[in-house]
């Protein structure tokens, strides 16, 4: 029993220093990817959990939106950090797949659906669990979430909302090796077909779009703040599923063949052509930066003010995926940090977004209620009418960052106690 009792001692402190000690990898810029995308995810949710909260003051909340200082209009796109999470699932999924091909001539699909499950279930299903103890949610609806398919159910009906992104990543897990085995590796112009997917994905979104003509004539202000059946009916048909949202998982395959089997054709490249790979890495930055900078709930901007239907529909088809290609972009040129491009690598491989980026998916999974504590903590309490007539910029940015410090606390705990153990059994099981 002592010996056991000891053991288990031992492995939950080997756990905790895991987290903030780095092992000798291939990919350490990809931390700083993970670990931005999080934050901003969260950082999203708190202004986005404003709004839901708080839909009865309409008038303070636009009038708060339209004072908030320009360069920070990107914390309502913060959703896009779970586009840099598929990016970054597309990649290092299609990396592993293609050296297993490689090194077995196979894919063990077995094995790839059980270290998946023992990556994702434990965490999930622990926060599935909790959520039903500790509420009134109709527990009919909880079997879609284990089954990875309530991103089908109607938005009201979703057990837990958030998860979709999970469950889109189940999808995504689901379909690769057959897509790897018996389409990708049977096509001679395979950087053409993925770029045709791309293309293809957003011609999907695009056409969803025009057949709701509802939310294309919508300014996205609206959208978010005209009541519950404007936004669910954009969630469902646009949001949240797989068919709209595999565009960025893709750019990850793309930049995972590109790395792995022209490695040296594009380093040749580079080096032969310095300048134009400087540009690249600057039309990278641009690209990302204002595609995540456009001004959606701002009544006053260049966007509500002045776009037409045919800009309302292009930019809200479009944007995300335009965000995704920037980031790809980015990670492409961390991958190859010649000249200017090995800052950008330097930077996303900062020790200090480590930590973060190994308790990612349980901060994604705690993140709420350490949301609300935060509320409370700055507020004192949660009386609406009181929160909004003290609403300022300073106290959201404080909400936003005391949300992400304790939620990354509190998954510290959740990562070595739960995340590590069944890291380390399917990492046995492999070997």
């Amino acid at each position: 029993m002592f010996v056991t009792l000891q053991k288990i001692k031992v492995e939950f402190k080997n756990n905790l220093k895991s987290v903030f000690i780095r092992p000798q990898e291939n990919f350490s810029q990809l931390d700083g990817l993970r670990a931005i995308s999080i934050m901003m995810v969260i950082v999203f949710h708190c202004y986005f959990s404003l709004f839901s909260l708080l839909k009865k003051e309409k008038d303070q909340l636009i009038n708060f939106i339209d004072e908030m200082p320009g360069i920070f209009n990107w914390v309502w796109q913060g959703d896009k950090g779970v586009d840099i999470f598929f990016i970054l699932s597309g990649f290092l999924i299609a990396n592993k797949l293609f050296k297993e091909l490689d090194d077995q001539k196979t894919i063990k699909i077995q094995r790839f659906y059980r270290e998946r499950l023992l990556r994702i279930m434990p965490a999930y299903m622990l926060v599935i669990l909790l959520t039903a103890a500790t509420t009134n949610r109709d527990l009919v609806y909880l079997l879609a979430n284990v089954l990875f398919i309530n991103n089908f159910l109607p938005l009201d009906k979703m057990f837990l909302r958030y998860t979709w992104t999970i469950t889109v990543e189940m999808q995504f897990y689901f379909i690769m090796p057959f897509f790897i085995m018996l389409v990708f590796r049977r096509v001679r112009y395979k950087v053409w077909l993925l770029i045709s997917m791309f293309f293809g994905a957003s011609l999907i979104r695009l056409i969803i779009l025009l057949s709701e003509p509802m939310l294309f004539n919508t300014k996205f202000i609206e959208i978010t703040l005209n009541g519950s059946k404007l936004f669910d009916r954009f969630a469902e048909a646009l949001y949240g599923n797989f068919y709209t949202r595999f565009g960025p998982f893709i750019l990850g395959i793309l930049v995972a063949y590109l790395y792995k089997y022209h490695r040296q054709k594009l380093t040749s490249l580079i080096r032969t052509y310095p300048g134009s790979y400087n540009f690249f890495v600057l039309i990278s930055i641009l690209l990302t930066i204002v595609s995540i900078s456009i001004p959606y709930h701002n009544k006053l901007s260049v966007y509500n003010t002045y776009f037409s239907e045919t800009g309302n529909l292009l930019l809200i088809a479009l944007n995300r995926n335009v965000f995704s290609f920037g980031v790809v972009a980015l990670l492409l040129v961390s991958l190859f940090p010649t000249g200017n491009a090995k800052y950008i690598k330097t930077f996303f491989s900062a020790w200090i977004f480590y930590p973060i980026a190994r308790v990612s998916y349980s901060m994604y999974l705690c993140q709420f209620p350490f949301i609300m504590l935060a509320v409370v903590i700055v507020q004192g309490d949660f009386d609406q009418g009181q929160f909004v007539a003290t609403l300022s910029f300073g106290k959201m940015a404080l909400i936003s960052i005391l949300s992400i410090l304790l939620t990354f606390l509190f998954s510290i705990l959740t990562f070595a106690i739960i995340e590590a153990p069944f890291i380390n059994i399917y990492k046995k099981t492999r070997t």
